[in-house]
């Protein structure tokens, strides 16, 4: 499903003309996810209680992504 959320998104930004999608963020009553590219064939997916901080786990996600990527 992740990698289908990444696809949809892809095409959604290329739509609108905004880019390459960095990371999709999903916001939910219990918590969030943030999902991140990592090359052609990996998908990072990050899953947080509704008590984490957002910025924190963006900024540890971004750093994971550079590690995994080629």
């Amino acid at each position: 499903m992740s990698a289908t959320m990444l696809s949809l998104s892809e095409r959604i930004g290329h739509e609108l003309a905004r880019g390459v999608i960095d990371r999709i963020f999903v916001d939910g009553e219990k918590g969030f996810g943030v999902l991140v590219g990592c090359g052609a064939d990996a998908v990072l997916l990050v899953l947080a209680s509704s008590h984490a901080k957002q910025g924190y786990c963006f900024w540890k996600s971004s750093g994971l992504f550079l590690n995994f990527s080629p």
